[in-house]
């Protein structure tokens, strides 16, 4: 299996911020991220679940507003 040096970055996981780990792919560093979209669901180095929440529910509001319309309409 090949990887996309360009795409490919790490994340660590932890509440606390200790030394700085570099990782290389062929002599490429990689970029530290504090958070990703994985399988759309975003992951954050803290695991909080609070980006995935407000993911969903602005992806579920315009959904919502749209059946409030329709409700009010006659059959």
């Amino acid at each position: 299996m090949e990887l996309n040096h360009s795409k490919c970055k790490h994340m660590r996981y932890s509440p606390r911020h200790g030394d700085c780990v570099l990782y290389s792919i062929s002599n490429t560093s990689q970029e530290e991220v504090s958070s990703f979209m994985y399988l759309g669901v975003p992951f954050t180095s803290d695991l909080s679940w609070k980006t995935h929440v407000e993911h969903i529910t602005n992806n579920a509001n315009p959904t919502l507003s749209y059946i409030r319309k329709l409700s009010t309409c006659p059959p």
